[in-house]
């Protein structure tokens, strides 16, 4: 493929990308209406394959060009992405037909606003009664709970109400704000670990990245720019720097304090001291404003913990033969903690464990939101791993659990979902795993886009 071809080959594929994008959005709803559901699945369907054709067909381009770098196509590439950002700012400001957290979020944000500690006290709380509204309170899921949501994140959320009070539109900018440092930390990183640029089409036209932060507006992407700048700092062989961005990185999200020994295992003893005691501080003084909370710092995560289940696959399968016994996740997270002890120990590149570590989540966790693969997005930038690209690109069927809800108050059987899913990563990380022992003495990679 010559440089011309890839061209009109990404107007094309960014063109009907765009489309898609526009289908799911439009016209707009206010809430779980199951004909937007179904649209919106469908357009989540074929934004994943355009999005599989543009990496497969950057690949290509990049294997056969003798060009390393195309400013066209590129800012094609770009345009494209921010117009569909720009889009779904405009034509659905206030949608939230698939999540309702976005009101924790603004609620948590005029909490921390009068100065009071989100972690000490539920919104359904006496004492909050002067602060509800009918923009957010009434909206807010599991109000008997105290804020689930770490220090860093919560100050992401003061940010956001300051921006707009009365709307969620606020932290929908900040979203969107946070994606586009993502994109300029992520060059950084290309650069220095020489990772051909054109692959930020993996992170800037998935269609997770636009239905999860821009559209329904959750927090993960908030720490994106984080796990792209700890991933700079470690190619730069910075580890102690790199500590202390992923330990706050955790701070908006517990999940990625899973990443943290990847800085320092491989590192001297002193550089692991220090590494360690880098991570300590950071949280430490994220931490210090709320620590009248007491105990009840750590938020509702006993709760999520023990309550919460869905879209997880070994899980789902194991709890329909055996009915769901109690002591099912704690076996899971055993093996999950032995996969993770093994794997933060390899010698690998810190990505290539990386996209491991989210391979024993996927395998073994009993709860797989959607928006819970992102944190994977840096990694696929170094390697782009066709099970787990598979996985990102239809996890979104999950919200099949949807359709019915507004009804009937209960979530719709997913099995059709489960099996797009996992009907395709489960045999594509099989053959990868037999494609990577027949040559396992060579350096071939295979299953990469």
């Amino acid at each position: 493929m010559n440089t011309t071809q890839y061209r009109w080959a990404i107007a094309g594929l960014g063109l009907a990308w765009t489309g898609a994008a526009v289908l799911g959005i439009w016209p707009a709803v206010p809430t779980a209406d199951d004909r937007q559901i179904v649209r919106f699945m469908i357009a989540g369907g074929a934004g994943a394959v355009l999005w599989w054709a543009a990496i497969a067909s950057t690949g290509y381009y990049l294997r056969s060009s003798e060009s390393s770098f195309d400013r066209v196509s590129f800012g094609l590439v770009l345009v494209s992405a921010i117009g569909v950002r720009l889009a779904l700012l405009i034509l659905a400001p206030e949608a939230t037909v698939l999540s309702d957290d976005v009101f924790r979020y603004m609620w948590d944000g005029r909490v921390v606003d009068t100065g009071i500690n989100p972690f000490i006290y539920a919104p359904d709380d006496p004492i909050l009664t002067p602060l509800r509204d009918a923009a957010f309170y009434p909206h807010i899921n599991h109000s008997y709970l105290p804020t689930i949501y770490p220090p860093l994140a919560q100050y992401f959320f003061w940010v956001a109400y300051t921006i707009t009070p009365e709307s969620i539109v606020g932290f929908k900018i900040v979203s969107v704000i946070a994606e586009m440092i993502a994109w300029g930390i992520a060059w950084w990183y290309m650069t220095i670990r020489q990772i051909n640029r054109h692959y930020l089409v993996v992170m800037a036209w998935c269609p997770l990245m636009i239905w999860e932060f821009v559209y329904s507006a959750h927090l993960d992407v908030l720490a994106l720019p984080l796990l792209l700048l700890a991933l700079a700092l470690l190619a730069k062989e910075k580890p102690i720097m790199a500590s202390a961005v992923l330990a706050a990185a955790g701070t908006v999200k517990f999940v990625a304090w899973l990443l943290l020994p990847l800085c320092f295992w491989h590192q001297s003893k002193r550089t692991k001291v220090l590494s360690v005691t880098a991570a300590i501080v950071t949280i430490g003084v994220l931490y210090y404003p709320f620590i009248t909370a007491g105990e009840k710092i750590v938020g509702s995560m006993g709760a999520y913990l023990q309550r919460w289940r869905f879209n997880g696959s070994l899980y789902q399968l194991t709890a329909f033969i055996l009915d769901d016994p109690e002591w099912l996740r704690w076996v899971l997270g055993g093996l999950f903690a032995v996969w993770w002890t093994v794997v933060t120990r390899l010698r690998e590149s810190v990505e290539d464990r990386w996209l491991a570590i989210w391979l024993g989540f996927v395998v073994f966790t009993t709860t797989l939101f959607p928006w819970y693969m992102l944190w994977v997005m840096p990694a696929l930038l170094w390697r782009r791993w066709a099970p787990m690209l598979w996985l990102v690109g239809t996890v979104l069927m999950s919200y099949q659990y949807l359709i019915g809800y507004e009804l009937t108050g209960r979530w719709a059987d997913t099995t059709l979902a489960m099996i797009l899913q996992y009907g395709g990563f489960y045999p594509l990380l099989g053959w990868w795993a037999w494609r990577h022992w027949s040559n396992r003495h060579s350096e071939r990679t295979v299953l990469t886009l």
